[in-house]
């Protein structure tokens, strides 16, 4: 299957059976209350999902209804097998889903083993079911038709190839991701490194960790290669571009599209770094303020920060307060404080519904707002996996673009307004440096990807040179920039440059929010309930009525005076 290692697939034929049960462990803000070591909470879901999982009744299902097929058989006990099967199934994905979580939770290789085992069956599934596909469509009229139901035979003929997968494409998968993880140790291990200044820049501790990043890369690409090319593909950013992330543009619109940026968004975040009056934020306690609200976590009993989140999602309402409900009380989630757990934020949606987790140093408001505008898209709209990753991006940055805007209304009264309006323009200045970084990622990738003849050394002074305009832009943390564009393009290929153009679009969204909040708010949410399929960036963004982030006149509409209020 094309686009399986992105979505941890989808059957249209699934009977489903969830693995996991529900009920526990309710995520109240006001219950979590800590003194600023982080939230360490667990769903009911997540908690009562059990990992074991029957590889032996698993593979006699799949052997039984494969027969059934093959023979010609009794189209009642086929159908007993196969739903024996599918349910299987479901629960192995769920399983897959969960151990991984578990895995970043806690950083524990027990875990890293469960879930190596368990994706490991699950891509052993996909060499299976492609046959066993041809199995059924060569069988009986009663079994074909008791499965394919009423599709044609072109649909039959199209649903079948799109599950094309074999052993060596196992294989692939397999291997490709073991380097994608590994990658993302080293990055998580350089990072702690570099913060405990045991690597430095330049000196051998950081450039081992390029050089071998550069490997990987090389190694990812080769066999990326190899799996682009089993499906027709030329090259495997091509490859990715349209089966991963559902783009209706090719890698080549990167040098193109990163010009735009340099020539429009680079000058409105120049502008906030020459001209914000930062002297709101010089007393102790508001620049503590200010620290919590960017960088600690949303249930610091000093800087609480849920009773906002609440009063932010009411005011969306519609789909997005269902949504919200949900994942608090019936849903998957995590919150780690453990030390060792993997640095990040993220929703999975490789199940019935999506899991939402956050690791230590990654559980400030900002970002519970940014992966719960993932969370609301996914939950509440079935199209949502057949969107440009464009698309989804914008249902994350655009929340926190109206999140920013929704301070001065929830804290008009506060003594502390002063702050939050500071926020307010830090956060679009963020979103413009989240347009410019990944850019700039995105353009190292396509670089990397078309100098791999050369030495590491050789595409390490190419890099430089690409990497040394952003210096000015990021005066104290150039160096950890610098070396960031090695974890994305190995662990994530083809990723970023969908950051640069849902941060674009996420700025016009603020923009329109300042002169109308109740209008920009009524465009994201019908832009996130798009009500069908769709690879096109530019419709949705359409339908919606927001400007699309690939037009030039867009960007053009990011200024100074558009975006900030100083």
């Amino acid at each position: 299957m094309k686009n399986l290692r992105k979505a941890l697939f989808t059957l249209s034929l699934t009977f489903v059976l969830s693995a996991c049960g529900a009920g526990g462990n309710k995520l109240d803000w006001n219950k979590v209350k800590n003194t600023g070591t982080g939230i360490s909470l667990e769903s009911g879901k997540v908690a009562k999902c059990s990992l074991k999982f029957d590889s032996e009744a698993f593979a006699s299902s799949k052997k039984k209804a494969d027969e059934i097929a093959v023979n010609k058989g009794s189209v009642y006990t086929f159908n007993g097998e196969t739903e024996k099967v599918f349910n299987m199934v479901e629960s192995l994905r769920e399983k897959v889903t969960v151990s991984r979580a578990k895995y970043y939770e806690a950083g524990a290789d027990e875990y890293k083993e469960i879930y190596d085992s368990l994706y490991e069956e699950y891509l052993g599934f996909y060499a299976w079911y492609y046959t066993f596909l041809q199995h059924v469509r060569d069988s009986s009229p009663e079994i074909y038709n008791s499965f394919f139901g009423d599709m044609s035979e072109k649909e039959v003929a199209d649903y079948i190839q799109n599950f094309l997968y074999t052993e060596d494409t196992k294989r692939l998968d397999t291997e490709i991701e073991a380097i994608q993880n590994e990658q993302e140790e080293k990055y998580t291990q350089f990072v702690k490194d570099f913060r405990n200044q045991t690597i430095r820049m330049g000196d051998s501790g950081w450039n081992k960790y390029l050089n071998e990043s550069l490997d990987n890369f090389r190694q990812v690409i080769s066999k990326g290669g190899e799996y682009a090319a089993y499906y027709g593909y030329d090259n495997y950013l091509d490859y990715v571009y349209e089966n991963w992330y559902n783009r209706n543009y090719k890698y080549d619109f990167v040098e193109d599209y990163v010009a735009l940026v340099d020539q429009y968004v680079i000058p409105a975040a120049q502008y906030y770094e020459n001209n914000v009056n930062d002297s709101v934020i010089k007393k102790t306690s508001k620049k503590k303020l200010f620290e919590s609200f960017t960088s600690g976590n949303i249930a610091d009993e000093t800087y609480f920060k849920g009773d906002l989140l609440d009063a932010y999602v009411k005011q969306m309402g519609s789909s997005m307060s269902g949504a919200y409900d949900h994942m608090k009380n019936d849903g998957y989630f995590i919150f780690s404080n453990d030390p060792n757990s993997l640095g990040t934020a993220y929703v999975a949606s490789g199940m019935d519904e999506p899991l939402i987790f956050f690791s230590s140093g990654y559980q400030n408001v900002s970002t519970i707002v940014h992966e719960f505008g993932h969370y609301h898209a996914e939950y509440s709209n079935p199209n949502n996996g057949s969107f440009p990753f464009d698309i989804e991006e914008t249902h994350s940055q655009g929340n926190e673009m109206l999140f920013a805007r929704y301070l001065s209304e929830y804290y008009k009264d506060s003594p502390d307004l002063d702050v939050y309006q500071y926020i307010q323009d830090y956060s679009v200045y963020s979103m413009l440096s989240d347009s410019i970084l990944p850019a700039a990622v995105a353009k190292v990738e396509s670089y990397v990807f078309e100098n791999l003849d050369k030495t590491n050394s050789e595409i390490l002074s190419g890099v430089n040179t690409i990497m040394s305009k952003y210096r000015a832009l990021y005066p104290d943390g150039y160096d950890m920039i610098y070396a960031y564009w090695a974890a994305p393009i190995v662990s994530a290929v083809g990723y970023y440059i969908s950051y640069a153009t849902s941060a674009v679009a996420s700025a016009t969204i603020y923009i329109e929010a300042r002169q109308d909040f109740e209008t920009a708010k009524s465009k994201y949410l019908k832009f996130v309930a798009y009500p069908e399929e769709c690879n096109d960036i530019n419709t949705i963004f359409n339908y919606a009525g927001i400007d699309s982030p690939l037009e030039e006149s867009t960007l053009q509409k990011l200024t100074h005076s558009n975006l900030y209020s100083f």
